[in-house]
C-alpha cells in the first residue's frame, strides 16, 4: 500500500499539469476565434482547441480522481504518510463519503489523456503558425 501512497502523491503533483494547459488552451481558442472571424483560415482551429481545452481539463480531472482514490486506498490500510494529502482528503470525505468510495484509480487513462492534451497543443500550435 506504500506503493499507493507514493502513486497518489505523484498524480496530485500531475494533476496541476492540466492548469496551464487549459489556460494554454482557451488562448488557443480566443487566437483560432479571432483568426476565423478576420482571416480566411477557417474555423478548424476552433474546433481543434475545443478539443484541446477539454482534454487540458480532463488531464486535471482524471490525475486528481486517481490521486483521491489512490490517497483512500493507502490510507485504508494505514499506510497514506504526507499530511498535505491526508488534509485534501479528509475534506473530501466531508464532503461525499460515498462518491469518494466509488472512485476507481486509473493512472493509464489520466497518462494517456495527458499525452493526448500535449499532442493536440502541438497541433494547435502548428495550425496557429500556419494560420499567421
Amino acid at each position: 500500500m506504500q506503493e499507493d501512497a507514493s502513486s497518489a502523491k505523484r498524480h496530485a503533483q500531475l494533476r496541476w499539469v492540466g492548469v496551464p494547459l487549459f489556460g494554454l488552451g482557451l488562448l488557443g481558442l480566443v487566437g483560432a476565434a479571432m483568426l476565423g472571424v478576420t482571416t480566411e483560415a477557417g474555423w478548424d482551429g476552433v474546433m481543434l482547441y475545443i478539443a484541446t481545452s477539454g482534454l487540458s481539463l480532463a488531464t486535471f480531472g482524471t490525475h486528481n480522481d486517481t490521486a483521491l482514490a489512490m490517497a483512500f486506498r493507502a490510507s485504508s490500510a494505514g499506510a497514506l504518510s504526507d499530511e498535505a494529502l491526508r488534509r485534501e482528503l479528509d475534506e473530501e470525505i466531508a464532503l461525499d463519503r460515498r462518491a469518494l468510495v466509488a472512485l476507481s484509480p486509473t493512472p493509464r487513462v489520466a497518462f494517456a489523456v495527458t499525452l493526448i492534451a500535449l499532442t493536440l497543443h502541438l497541433f494547435g500550435l502548428r495550425w496557429l503558425t500556419q494560420a499567421i
